[in-house]
């Protein structure tokens, strides 16, 4: 594992991420503006969850582009990329958007999400075929 490039992954990710929860967030039919920022309605939750865990699926093709890496060291790239993730969340994230800290990290959605993630991550990684076949 590339420490280096797996926290430059996971800062991509967390700016993606960001962008993408900005354009349901300003979605009128799939959010609303809360005390503690947007609020996700059912169905802005499930499209989050879905363009979440395809963010990573990519973001793993990008990150493993020549080689087939062990799941184990696919799941540590992932890890290590949420966590670049959820420190950029204790810096900018909540101070600047959500204004608490126990409603963001008190969210199951976002714990869905890290999870997903992390496993979507893993198992693109590991089953992408690479090379032509014969």
């Amino acid at each position: 594992m590339n420490l280096k490039q797996s926290l430059l992954f996971g800062v991509l990710f967390w700016l993606i991420i960001f962008v993408e929860v900005s354009i349901i967030g300003f979605s009128p039919d799939l959010s609303i503006m809360g005390d503690n920022g947007f609020q996700f309605n059912q169905t802005g939750i499930i499209i989050h969850l879905i363009a979440t865990t395809l963010i990573a699926g990519i973001l793993a093709r990008l990150y493993y582009k020549q080689e087939k890496p062990a799941f184990i060291d696919a799941l540590q790239v992932a890890v290590v990329m949420v966590i670049a993730g959820l420190i950029l969340d204790v810096v900018i994230t909540v101070p600047l958007f959500v204004k608490s800290y126990s409603a963001h990290f008190g969210s199951a959605n976002l714990w869905i999400g890290v999870t997903l993630s992390v496993l979507a991550f893993a198992i693109a990684s590991s089953y992408k075929s690479y090379g032509k076949k014969k």
